[in-house]
């Protein structure tokens, strides 16, 4: 998808600056964790597009307006959360996403940590991550966005 391409390319961009880029270690640091918050918005915003984009013909325009409301929300999309969602409109969208995922239950996990780091520093924590981490925790979440896709044609 398109859009989902494009944004994952912006975001490559900006984390490959952040971990190699010439800020000085505290500048990093911080940047890593706004990475962190990035790679966040890239999987709800990846969801958001996946899901619209599958029921755009097969929905009412009144119930698309509904559902693009429930992503104003502001959800923390793991894995799980994920599943969840993909349930209340095909069973089997889910079952397809969840076997992806078993099949990378380190992406998973991945998924979750990288969530830990982006809610502590919404929340005023301290929590950081590396620069190995994050570029690891970056391709994770490209995986869980792709077996999204996959799970929903």
């Amino acid at each position: 998808m398109l859009q989902i391409d494009n944004r994952y390319q912006e975001l490559n961009k900006f984390v490959r600056e952040v971990c190699t880029g010439r800020p000085d270690d505290e500048q990093k640091a911080t940047l890593r964790k706004f990475a962190a918050v990035l790679i966040c918005g890239f999987v709800e915003r990846s969801v958001e597009i996946v899901v619209l984009e599958r029921l755009r013909n097969r929905a009412q325009p009144q119930v698309l307006a509904f559902i693009k409301s429930h992503f104003k929300r502001g959800t923390n999309y793991d894995c799980a959360a994920i599943g969840s969602l993909l349930e209340r409109f095909d069973g089997e969208w889910k079952a397809r996403f969840e076997r992806a995922i078993q099949s990378n239950e380190a992406a998973s996990e991945s998924l979750k940590s990288i969530y830990s780091v982006r809610n502590s520093v919404a929340h005023g924590g301290t929590m950081g991550i590396g620069s190995s981490t994050l570029q690891q925790r970056f391709f994770d979440a490209k995986i869980v966005v792709d077996a999204l896709i996959d799970a929903t044609r």
